[in-house]
């Protein structure tokens, strides 16, 4: 009885641990787009000539301007790096080259004065190669560090571009010319717009053809099939292996913290996945709407890590295997407070992308960063204000230690982010917000992501613990040996 004990703990404990992984993982990585099946016969493309390398560089030069805005030289400066990442690869085999004629000019040695005109003409033809490869990697070393300098400058450009934004006053949203900045864009920010309305408008009108239709609509029901019953029945899987695999306890707790979170995130990301795979597969996409679908598709990832936090952290269907000391009733009045960050952030991150691919005025790109900034102070105000009024209501006390502070140092954090929004320094408002987000995501994560391990540490080497018990007999370990070792790793998670 107590080996198959042993063995159904060891079973949870590998499962449980390969939740850990999978979780930070997903905030990280992001699923790459579904390659063509016929893609994989396909001959290896061609490394850039120097001339193509040349062009490219040019092209970028063109596009770095003063009005470009943040968005667009980013991707400049990577396009930027990658042409020097080209380059370096070219010297490298050029050098392979060059040595290679060298090998074979040393087989044929100097020139003797009776030796056979082939061999003469032989050593003429391995020189004049040699003299031209050296000349292409002389002028491809000067390409790579042109790219290097280049990149460089944008980097420089970005970066006064921000201090100039960041200490620039712009209309603030009491003011009727912030919402005219977004409701009535320049003609250049309209046309650009339109054009990726067009191009959006045929992909659409290319997935609903009659050839494409049932495909396109059966992959669109299977992605809502996954978002709301694969969720369902995921988590309640999860759950269940949880409970019949973890011995009760702490570990069990934060183990079924992670599956309802996991479950969240993994079948919001692979819905996503399958949508954009449906859209790709039966529409011809410009560079415009790839871009927009894979920036869509991280945004989307990214709000559904937020929802997967917030159901993980404040378990309203399941009171007792809430991670954090919070109150039923605070737990309950912040319960739709992830929901509600995560569908703002998608709709005001929408936009954010779309004026990304269409490299919008600078005007406009401030005024939508000033509404994110707007949309996610506000919605922390929200959740500030049901916290305060919940806890009066119901009399609560203050939470002790450092936990007690987190309400306060919000409070700080969104107060310095409106006071910069209605003041019309709509770019620190954007990044004070932005930043409160992160840091909320972070740490967060890091929360669930330490109680976990703790619990891990405290389960296998307690002496308390039947998997700490087992383990110690196994290795002949004293009781306070272990209890000390899982103090220490505990401490360190």
């Amino acid at each position: 009885m107590q080996h198959a004990s042993l063995n159904r703990f060891r079973t949870g404990l590998l499962a449980l641990l390969l939740l850990c992984v999978t979780l930070p993982a997903l905030a990280q990585n992001i699923p790459a787009p579904q390659a063509d099946s016929s893609s994989s016969a396909a001959p290896a493309v061609e490394a850039p000539s120097l001339d193509d390398l040349n062009k490219q560089l040019d092209q970028i030069r063109q596009k770095v301007t003063v009005n470009a805005n943040d968005d667009l030289l980013s991707s400049l400066r990577q396009a930027a790096l990658q042409v020097q990442k080209q380059a370096d690869n070219l010297i490298a085999q050029q050098a392979v080259d060059i040595e290679h004629l060298d090998d074979q000019l040393n087989i044929l040695g100097p020139v003797q004065p009776d030796e056979a005109p082939s061999l003469t003409s032989q050593r003429k033809t391995l020189t004049t190669q040699k003299n031209a490869l050296v000349s292409d990697e002389r002028e491809t070393n000067t390409l790579s560090q042109s790219a290097r300098d280049l990149a460089t400058q944008i980097f420089s450009l970005r970066r006064s571009l921000f201090d100039s934004q960041i200490s620039t006053r712009t209309a603030s949203p009491l003011s009727s010319a912030f919402w005219s900045t977004l409701i009535r864009p320049t003609d250049d920010d309209l046309g650009r717009l339109n054009r990726l309305l067009v191009d959006v408008r045929q992909v659409f009108d290319s997935a609903l053809a009659p050839g494409n239709r049932v495909q396109f609509i059966s992959v669109v029901l299977g992605a809502l099939f996954i978002w709301v019953v694969v969720r369902r029945l995921l988590e309640r899987l999860l759950i269940w292996a949880m409970i019949r695999w973890l011995p009760e306890g702490r570990l069990r707790r934060s183990a079924l913290a992670l599956a309802v979170g996991l479950s969240t995130i993994l079948t919001i990301t692979i819905a996503t996945s399958l949508l954009r795979w449906g859209i790709v597969s039966n529409a011809v996409l410009s560079n415009d709407v790839v871009n927009l679908l894979d920036q869509v598709q991280t945004l989307i990832t990214f709000c559904a890590f937020i929802l997967g936090l917030g159901r993980a952290l404040l378990m309203l269907s399941h009171a007792s295997w809430r991670l954090p000391k919070i109150p039923d009733e605070i737990a309950t009045a912040m319960g739709r407070f992830p929901a509600i960050l995560a569908l703002a952030l998608m709709i005001i991150g929408t936009q954010e992308r779309i004026n990304s691919v269409i490299a919008s005025s600078l005007a406009l790109t401030v005024a939508v960063n000033g509404l994110t900034a707007l949309a996610v102070s506000l919605v922390f105000f929200y959740a500030l204000l049901r916290y305060r009024r919940t806890r009066r209501r119901f009399a609560l006390e203050r939470p002790a230690g450092f936990a007690g502070l987190i309400p306060f140092i919000v409070a700080v954090w969104v107060g310095l982010s409106l006071l910069a929004l209605l003041s019309g320094y709509l770019t620190l408002a954007y990044f004070l917000a932005v930043k409160l987000l992160w840091v909320s995501v972070v740490a967060s994560t890091a929360y669930l992501l330490i109680a976990c391990f703790g619990d891990i540490c405290e389960t296998l080497l307690s002496p308390k613990q039947p998997g700490g018990m087992a383990l110690g007999s196994a290795l002949g370990l004293s009781t306070r040996h272990q209890a000390q070792a899982s103090t220490v790793l505990a401490g360190i998670g």
